[in-house]
């Protein structure tokens, strides 16, 4: 479906029938189901997250998208990999969370938007600042998953790595 017709109305289609698809993308808690009915589930949650949808970065994977208007900071032009769907504020978009897709302002939006812009060629340093401020404000126990993102993703990694020295006299790192 998402070959054929725009991401805003394939998942607008799966957030209006939430109650029906439910069962077989989030339906661990029903007693009826099996094992081989939870391995199934998996396998389509897993393969739905990598359908690749439209973000406003492109064309990307659904589970490594966020939803938009999380941080009007970062919201403008195509900074982030906000995907594509009409009224991001409405609160039913948290189905989203089964896919991948980011749905809070929180610490992972923050490293998926790092990891993103970490793509350009030219990034703006006043978006890597701002990244960078959030990030340490919300460092506090998150420091495993920082870490890990700075040493185990090659293309953050090496970025915060080069990015220090250009923006180290903008933020306390």
């Amino acid at each position: 479906m998402f070959r054929e017709c725009s991401t805003s109305d394939v998942l607008q289609v799966l957030k209006d029938n939430w109650q029906y698809y439910s069962q077989w993308i989030d339906g661990a808690h029903m007693k009826w189901q099996s094992r081989d009915f939870n391995t199934a589930s998996a396998r389509l949650r897993n393969r739905l997250s990598n359908c690749i949808v439209q973000s406003a970065r492109g064309r990307l994977p659904l589970r490594e998208t966020v939803l938009p208007e999380l941080d009007s900071e970062l919201d403008e032009g195509r900074r982030i990999p906000g995907v594509d769907v009409q009224d991001p504020s409405h609160p039913d978009w948290r189905i989203l969370s089964h896919f991948g897709v980011i749905i809070n302002a929180d610490i992972q939006f923050y490293l998926r938007c790092l990891t993103a812009i970490a793509q350009d060629r030219n990034p703006d340093l006043d978006s890597v600042a701002y990244l960078y401020e959030k990030i340490q404000s919300l460092y506090r126990g998150n420091e495993k998953l920082i870490r890990y993102v700075v040493l185990c993703d090659k293309m953050a990694g090496d970025y915060v790595s080069n990015m220090d020295i250009a923006i180290s006299a903008r933020i306390a790192i």
